[in-house]
């Protein structure tokens, strides 16, 4: 599993910059402040001749759903998928903790081994770290592949 949640794609097909824009375009509307919840459309945001931001719509609240931005190239479209910037920043906080919680749980846990009476407040430290890799891997990463998939099937078509 990848840690860093982001990802660099290039996506190779045989069709005209403009025509690869005017697909984009034809599934992509202007993102609304409350969301695009019953929208027809697959994603919302800005597209341009040569480059689109975009995220999927979606008929449910993530916090982890990736922004897609990509260049849009002939016969190639660059992408690369983020957390927002919000996001990163408080899952890197959640991780360090989660870290450092971890490390001390472990330390606790080896001296109540040693002393002979087991503490269950050692064990609470434990769960944070996996939780935050849980967040990313069910929050973040799937949502990726959706979104890979859905501009992939988008282009060859």
């Amino acid at each position: 599993m990848k840690v860093l949640p982001y990802k660099k794609i290039i996506i190779r097909h045989n069709k005209s910059k403009d025509e690869t824009s005017e697909i984009i375009n034809s599934v992509t509307e202007p993102c609304k402040v409350f969301g695009n919840r019953y929208s027809s459309k697959i994603f919302c945001g800005e597209c341009d001749n040569d480059s689109f931001k975009i995220k999927r719509i979606i008929q449910y609240r993530n916090s982890f759903l990736p922004i897609i931005k990509g260049e849009i190239h002939d016969n190639e479209l660059v992408i690369a998928i983020r957390m927002h910037h919000i996001i990163n920043i408080v899952m890197t906080i959640w991780m360090i903790g989660a870290t450092l919680g971890f490390l001390a749980s472990l330390v606790c846990l080896i001296h109540s081994l040693f002393s002979g009476h087991f503490s269950f407040y050692c064990i609470i430290g434990l769960i944070p770290l996996p939780v935050g890799f849980f967040l990313l891997r069910f929050g973040f990463w799937q949502e990726v592949e959706k979104a890979e998939n859905a501009l992939k099937k988008l282009i060859s078509s």
